[in-house]
């Protein structure tokens, strides 16, 4: 390489720290410490601690470690990000200049008290910036407290060609003037975001593409199985803005929303309780939102604004809807198409009050403006304080039913109401609810799913965040070879896993499987049974028990003892064991044959209640057993023998 190459490599370098100098602080007030592994999928990057984040966040000397692969293996305690950067925080990972596309697993792991205060930069959250097969996993962050102006997320300030899987965030957003902001993600253009949630607290002065959980969906982007139950409030003026996503242009599915917006200003406008404004091909199916909307613009208590081939079904919405001043007000969608033929709104309802002092306030749809089509879809005229029952006054849009009639299945005509939708008195106050959703108004709404593999035991845990005639919990297990569920415990026999009845705050729930066998894999399902005794499917796991590496003797527990004490010890691989007690003159006093074990941890009490008190050995002897057929499991042994030996004090 000559001399000018170099010359123009030193100098693209300086370029480049130069535009990210723009928009980045400088790293400073943290120690830094680089994390061990090599970064490849099989030996990832591991991030054990909060240097090892301050390590991973310092674009200057870092960014061409983005690529990398990164697991986390502990909790983290990010409250000291608070004092990084003379006050801004923690820098985001990726930015505008360079982006991060690298793989980081939280592997369940929580970043707690995250703080990140640059209310004047684009691309805000722990990742700024991710793109082209960059991944986010398994990790939850609690506490956060977030500001940003452009592209701002809890997790993830924009995301392109991402993917995010099984994560969460929970805390405060505040944005000024800001664009695409969401609870968990701002801005996400072709990405898939999965299984994730967002509980955040939204305050917003002003700006546009605002939501709960994403901001702005842009085209070629999915949501699935998603959820956000923060509130959203603004005083200065904010278009675009929904309980989940404030503009969409995606796909999403299998979500819900339950946090109010409340938009005071007069310049507000295309509010809505799930969606700000659905456009230009954007597709809602399966999903509901129950918090209340309070704006002044075109406001709808799912859809602020439906327009240009974008299609809602399967949906619902129960909060009220109240405008002081917009002239656009629907029960379901505020105002709905323009002259778009393929736009439509089928198999779907509202509840809520309706209110507003504008020209055109529907129970179903303020005003439709095209001809986009309503099919099968209704609004209860008894508590919207719109329409007659079986009239179509009173919407540009949909029939108005009774209360009475809303509860009832013959009602909705054409509906699923064997896969798709469900309907019973005991849920969701009667009304038909979404069988596939992790339905709020289900009698349990559970998260967290975590299995967790250990020596011969398996920990499932789980939480709640509400109980409505909860009695508990069943725990079913598939064993290996096996084609079917068995159940393995039940809260009718298991304390720990009694519900609370009925609750609106919920708990965290564990159980422990100590039947089984290390390096076999099984599969568990955890199952809500309701005081009437339905019982409802909440989440499958699979995992493979943990195999010890090598043969272990440990001391005996407790020691000195009397009369008896436990001997611990581990096989690697299916062995035949015996465990022999010598006195000090070497005399065998006791032999135990435990014949063939399989590989794990065991814990084996012996009683020497028969003998004098004294120091005396222990033996342990394990050969293991040699495969004797194709397709022997693989903790079969290959004949290796092991033999240690430990005191012990018996003292009467």
């Amino acid at each position: 390489m000559n001399r000018s190459t170099y010359s123009l490599i030193a100098t693209l370098a300086v370029v480049l720290i130069s535009v990210a100098n723009t928009f980045l602080p400088t790293a400073q007030a943290q120690t830094e410490t680089a994390p061990s592994g090599s970064g490849t999928q099989a030996n990832p990057y591991i991030i054990a601690s909060l240097d090892n984040l301050a390590w991973l966040q310092d674009f200057y000397a870092h960014y061409s470690y983005w690529g990398s692969y990164y697991k986390q293996t502990v909790d983290i305690d990010a409250s000291p990000t608070s004092g990084w950067n003379s006050g801004k925080g923690f820098t985001p990972i990726g930015n505008g200049s360079i982006q991060f596309n690298g793989t980081y697993d939280g592997d369940g792991h929580t970043i707690s008290g995250l703080y990140i205060s640059l209310s004047a930069y684009e691309y805000v959250g722990l990742f700024g910036y991710i793109i082209n097969g960059g991944t986010v996993k398994n990790l939850r962050l609690t506490g956060v407290q977030i500001a940003g102006e452009t592209q701002v997320g809890g997790l993830v300030g924009y995301s392109e060609v991402g993917t995010i899987h099984n994560c969460s965030v929970t805390g405060s957003i505040v944005t000024s003037s800001s664009q695409f902001a969401g609870g968990l993600v701002g801005d996400a253009i072709n990405s898939t975001v999965d299984s994730c949630y967002s509980t955040v607290t939204f305050t917003s002065t002003s700006g546009s593409e605002i939501g709960g959980f994403v901001g702005y969906n842009e085209g070629g982007t999915t949501i699935t199985s998603c959820h956000s139950t923060g509130d959203i409030s603004g005083s200065s003026g904010a278009s675009y803005e929904g309980g989940f996503v404030g503009y969409n242009k995606g796909t999403v599915t299998d979500c819900y929303d339950s946090g109010s917006v409340n938009e005071s200003s007069s310049s507000s406008y295309y509010v809505g309780g799930f969606v700000g404004d659905n456009f230009s091909g954007g597709s809602i199916s399966s999903s509901y939102c129950t918090g209340n909307v309070e704006a002044y613009g075109t406001v709808g208590g799912f859809i602020g604004e439906n327009l240009d081939l974008a299609t809602i079904e399967n949906c619902y919405c129960r909060g009220n809807i109240t405008s002081s001043g917009g002239n656009q007000v629907g029960g379901f969608v505020g105002y709905y198409s323009e002259s778009a033929a393929n736009a439509s709104i089928d198999k779907c309802y509202s509840t809520g009050s309706v209110s507003g002092s504008g020209s055109y306030i529907g129970g179903l749809v303020g005003v439709n403006g095209g001809i986009g089509s309503v099919g099968s879809s209704y609004w209860d005229v008894t508590t919207s304080g719109i329409g007659s029952d079986g009239s179509t006054t009173g919407s540009d849009g949909g029939t108005g039913e009774s209360t009475a009639h809303m509860k009832n299945e013959s009602t909705f005509s054409g509906w699923d109401f064997t896969s798709t939708w469900g309907i019973s008195g005991g849920v969701n106050n009667g009304y038909p609810y979404l069988i596939h959703t992790g339905d709020h108004s289900l009698p349990v709404q559970a998260t967290d799913f975590i299995a967790t593999a250990g020596m011969n035991s398996v920990t499932l845990s789980w939480s709640t965040r509400s109980e409505v005639d909860n009695a508990g919990f069943n725990v079913l297990r598939e064993d290996p070879g096996t084609s079917s569920f068995r159940l393995i415990a039940s809260y009718t026999s298991d304390g720990s896993l009694r519900g609370l009845g009925t609750s609106s705050t919920g708990r965290a729930y564990d159980f422990t499987d100590d039947k089984v066998i290390s390096g076999d894999t099984y599969l568990y399902k955890i199952q809500s049974v309701s005081t009437n005794g339905t019982t409802k499917d909440l989440s499958t796991l699979s995992i493979t028990v943990d195999v010890p590496k090598t043969y272990t003797l440990y001391q005996n527990y407790p020691n000195p003892f009397n009369p008896s004490t436990a001997i611990r010890f581990d096989l690697n691989q299916t062995s035949t064991v015996t465990l022999d007690i010598y006195n000090v003159l070497g005399q065998r006093v006791m032999e135990q044959n435990y014949g063939t074990m399989n590989a794990g941890r065991y814990d084996e009490v012996v009683n020497l209640g028969a003998y004098a008190s004294g120091v005396y050995f222990y033996k342990l002897v394990a050969s293991g057993v040699e495969p004797t057929a194709v397709g022997s499991s693989a903790q079969s042994g290959d004949g290796q023998k092991f033999v240690s030996t430990k005191k012990l004090v018996l003292m009467k």
